[in-house]
């Protein structure tokens, strides 16, 4: 890789390594971390007195690349720590507080969960069912005054691994790095609703009843339950009408993806839109029409709620569309890495959130693996085959590269992911373009009834296929790799992937050192 065309790579790799760095530890011990904010100071005096006075002229930039490296390792493990410990901050148990309503309650078995912001602190609260005035009434921005009784931390170091069972932590940590501090319970006489001035306002209200009329108007249909679940999570992101039995039977079919919003589905709103443009739009326009396209894809991306995956794509494909404006080459590579480091800049968390990993690592793995293999098996004259081509290729790159993640995770490995993700694909291209064609329809007050019985039959089909792939005796196996073992994973693929660009001998030897290592590991488990 010529490293001089991703300059910021170079910057990217140890401050992510700083916060894994901080991940892995849990955050660090305030002596650890005055260690660190020393090693900021001194890297960054060294990257101005050393870099630039004292060394000799042709050592400078290597001496000023070394101290820039570890000055982004050291910014990304204090941040990540900050956060972290902003984090574990929580008010005292049995105290009364007033809190402002963040999202809907959502209807659990007994009671709903409601998340609340208390100052910096996010809490998820638990309301009981069945009294005068019902949780489900609340509004975002309304203010509830509560007395926090049962407040139990997510904090991982707060928490003994031995002291709850495996699937209560891993809830608990789901929750600390979604930003929830806490969890408690507030029994009916001890909160009150003070309603918002004005309850209507707001871009989060707005977008909740554009949510809402979205899944009424699925469910007036008729469609089946698990039909409508598919289509409304494809459509606005909106996944907590899966059930667990569904979301189970897509993951064993190594199609989980489809469900989550990301790149797969803004590629081909994009591929759309620019069509659009291209052949019903005035020439003068189109350059209006193509910027029109960023706030577009970020008001669509606020509907889905900001999923990580999302936000990763709607942010490379805005650098895409200014690319295309401005007339300048379009580096997916450096889209991605600038992504990621405005994404953790803005919330370290998210280094922990299983989509936001699943989502760069898919990427990396279409640009390290397919570029080479696209001038191989591109057919220039049949645009057909070409499109199968490369959904073929990128699919099983995606697949390569994720699935160390997956079994990390997951504790499975999805056999046939490569060969269901190309008709499953295609169905989604379908469903997306059908749903498009109706809620456009829809907005100039007429659409054939054939759309909406057309998007069900096709997610139907869908679930249909993907029950049949996961069936077999041979989609998944069962395997759970350590940490470590993730790592060395990574290390023989890219060694492999080097091995097979550049031909190189050494590239080969960590490939097998990495193999070596590998094989060690599962001896000694």
């Amino acid at each position: 890789m010529d490293w001089q065309r991703y300059p910021l790579m170079r910057l990217a790799v140890p401050y992510v390594a700083g916060m894994s760095l901080a991940y892995g530890c849990h955050g660090f011990s305030d002596f650890v971390f005055h260690i660190f904010v020393a090693m900021l100071v001194v890297s960054g005096m060294a990257m101005i007195v050393v870099g630039g006075l004292t060394s000799p002229a042709r050592h400078r930039p290597l001496w000023f690349g070394a101290c820039a490296m570890i000055f982004a390792f050291v910014t990304g493990s204090i941040l990540f720590h900050l956060r972290f410990r902003q984090t574990e901050r929580l008010p005292a148990d049995g105290t009364s507080v007033c809190a402002i309503v963040e999202d809907v309650p959502q209807p659990k078995a007994r009671t709903y969960a409601v998340p609340l912001r208390c100052g910096d602190t996010r809490i998820l609260a638990y309301l009981s069912k069945g009294m005068t005035h019902e949780p489900q009434q609340l509004h975002i921005g309304d203010t509830l005054c509560l007395r926090l009784r049962s407040l139990e931390a997510t904090s991982p170091r707060l928490v003994p691994e031995d002291s709850i069972d495996h699937i209560l932590r891993s809830y608990r940590n789901r929750l600390f790095f979604s930003g929830i501090s806490a969890t408690c319970f507030v029994a009916p006489s001890e909160w009150e609703c003070r309603p918002a001035a004005s309850s209507d306002s707001g871009w989060r209200h707005w977008v909740n009843k554009v949510r809402e009329h979205i899944h009424l108007t699925y469910a007036e249909q008729g469609w089946t339950y698990d039909a409508t679940a598919v289509v409304e999570a494809m459509t606005v992101g909106n996944r907590e009408h899966l059930s667990s039995a569904l979301r189970e039977t897509y993951a064993h079919a190594g199609v989980s993806h489809i469900l989550a919003l990301s790149g797969f589905h803004l590629t081909m709103l994009l591929l759309l839109f620019n069509v659009f443009v291209e052949h019903f739009c005035v020439l003068r326009f189109r350059r209006f029409f193509a910027l029109l396209f960023i706030p577009l894809v970020w008001a669509y991306c606020a509907l889905a709620g900001f999923p990580p995956s999302l936000v990763r794509a709607t942010t490379m494909c805005s650098v895409l569309q200014l690319c295309l404006l401005c007339g300048m080459q379009y580096q997916m590579l450096n889209a991605m890495t600038l992504t990621a480091v405005l994404m953790l800049t803005a919330n370290p968390l998210l280094l922990a959130d299983v989509g936001f990993q699943l989502s760069f690592v898919c990427v990396l793995g279409i640009v390290f693996f397919s570029t080479r293999i696209f001038k191989k098996t591109s057919v220039r004259h049949h645009v057909v085959l070409d499109y199968l081509g490369r959904s073929v290729v990128i699919t099983f790159a995606a697949s390569m590269a994720a699935f160390p993640l997956v079994a990390f995770h997951f504790g499975q490995v999805p056999v046939l992911s490569v060969f269901s993700n190309l008709p499953m694909s295609l169905f989604a291209f379908v469903l997306m373009l059908t749903a498009l064609l109706w809620w456009v329809c829809m907005g100039f007050g007429f659409y054939p009834s054939v759309l909406p019985d057309m998007l069900g039959f096709v997610a139907k089909m869908m679930n249909a296929m993907v029950e049949w792939v996961a069936s077999l005796p041979f989609a998944t196996f069962a395997y759970r790799p350590t940490a470590v073992e993730v790592v060395l994973l990574y290390i023989v693929m890219g060694g492999s992937i080097l091995a097979f660009r550049l031909r190189s001998a050494r590239a080969i030897q960590l490939a097998l050192a990495g193999i070596i290592l590998l094989c060690l590991c599962r001896v000694i488990a």
